[in-house]
């Protein structure tokens, strides 16, 4: 249950992005360029695969070894191995690169593919 909530904050990004990717789509559906309206909706979809890409390179990354800190010769303590996206930004990381991310490309996908539909199909006016 916690960590629906704590996703919350991704869920928000993602539909934010795929609601500006729909404004842009209608405004330039809405303008009748058909060629821009394909481009804005292949460069949303990519620069979301693009992010969801680079989150899973980092959360892969080797973790990082600090060596102790010694205040005396005799006295020294263990190391600590810091791993990339571990702890609650890490959920955060994987919510998005496998959840709402490929939810939102799929979202943004879908739309373009509905508007350049619209864009295509003959208007009837009398």
């Amino acid at each position: 249950m916690f960590a629906f909530l704590f996703l919350a904050p991704v869920a928000l990004v993602c539909a934010g992005y795929v609601l500006v990717t729909y404004l842009l789509l209608r405004l330039t559906a809405w303008s009748g360029l058909q060629a821009l309206t394909i481009a804005i909706g292949v460069i949303s979809v990519g620069l979301m695969i693009y992010s969801i890409g680079q989150t899973v390179i980092g959360c892969a990354a080797e973790p990082v070894y600090t060596p102790p800190a010694c205040a005396n010769a005799n006295l020294c303590g263990e190391g600590m191995m810091t791993f990339p996206c571990d702890g609650p930004g890490g959920l955060l990381s994987y919510g998005f690169s496998y959840l709402f991310g490929p939810l939102a490309a799929l979202l943004s996908a879908i739309l373009t593919i509905r508007t350049v539909r619209r864009l295509r199909r003959p208007s009837i006016e009398a």
